[in-house]
């Protein structure tokens, strides 16, 4: 009795994580069309090196474990395009947290905020879901210009330029998203997922 209730458990998680598969690739296959000629080009600035990197393979300047990094960028990148909450969803730890400045120019993190708290599924996806309803979506740039893994491949970073502008359909006031981040991700077996973020800061050209 005992191995069938494990048995059942263990089809569910694989049945759950071939759905969260199944939607990234709808996610991936979307931004696809909307930018049929480019394939998620970005420019990747890592140890000096400057390479790129698209949906279809890595550069063979990038390890493993910074390739997977980078699919995590533009994984989210093309869940905000497609304005896709539950593709945003799947990319994040259950233990994630998201502290704010209370503006780009706030480095001290004394003054930063937590407006989400821990994640969760239902409450992001609701703040999501009502942003992509009274919003329109003008421009989404993302570029990366750092990652970073840890020496036992398990953890890492990756420093992301954003320019994000929403335009509410209704008042016509622009809701602008711009500045640097810092993405921290975690590997969880065999699975990097997105477990913290700063929020976004400006810090001049000539860093």
């Amino acid at each position: 009795m005992t191995g069938c209730v494990a048995r059942r458990a263990l089809d569910e998680m694989n049945n759950v994580r071939a759905g969260v598969v199944a939607r990234q690739s709808i996610v991936i296959r979307r931004q696809a069309e909307m930018l049929p000629n480019r394939a998620f080009e970005r420019t990747v600035r890592h140890r000096s090196l400057t390479t790129r990197w698209t949906s279809r393979g890595s550069s063979a300047s990038m390890s493993d474990a910074e390739a997977q990094i980078q699919r995590m960028v533009d994984l989210e990148t093309a869940a905000w395009n497609a304005r896709d909450a539950n593709a945003l969803a799947d990319l994040f730890h259950p233990d994630a947290v998201w502290p704010w400045p209370p503006d780009s120019k706030s480095h001290d993190p004394e003054t930063w905020v937590m407006p989400l708290g821990r994640f969760n599924r239902d409450r992001w996806k609701k703040q999501w879901e009502e942003l992509f309803r009274t919003h329109d979506l003008v421009h989404n740039r993302r570029d990366t210009v750092r990652i970073a893994v840890s020496a036992e491949r398990d953890g890492g970073f990756a420093v992301v330029d954003v320019d994000t502008l929403w335009r509410h359909r209704d008042t016509g006031r622009d809701f602008h998203w711009m500045g640097r981040a810092c993405k921290g991700y975690t590997l969880v077996n065999d699975r990097w997922l997105f477990i913290m973020q700063t929020g976004l800061l400006e810090y001049g050209r000539d860093v």
